[in-house]
């Protein structure tokens, strides 16, 4: 048993312990825990899109704090990208 919670992720394990609790409480109906148990799916890829901007963000300040970022290969990459972009 102790595996397969160690499977379940952070966020599912939450939103289960959020419905159990609405559920024995008996707050919300089970059309409503339906809702709420659908919504979050889409809110936990919402979560997962923030995350990664922000990691990668905090790359960039991290290594130009450590002046480790390389600006000349940065604008040679982003023109890349912009001459790709523009022919594709």
């Amino acid at each position: 048993m102790r595996s397969r919670l160690r499977r379940i992720k952070a966020d599912e394990m939450s939103a289960f312990l959020l419905a159990s609790t609405l559920s024995a409480m008996n707050v919300i109906s089970l059309e409503g825990l339906a809702l709420l148990l659908g919504g979050d799916r889409f809110m936990s890829e919402a979560r997962a899109i923030v995350n990664l901007i922000g990691n990668g963000i905090a790359t960039v300040v991290v290594a130009k704090s450590e002046n480790e970022f390389d600006d000349e290969k940065y604008k040679r990459v982003v023109e890349e990208m912009k001459r790709e972009k523009i022919a594709g």
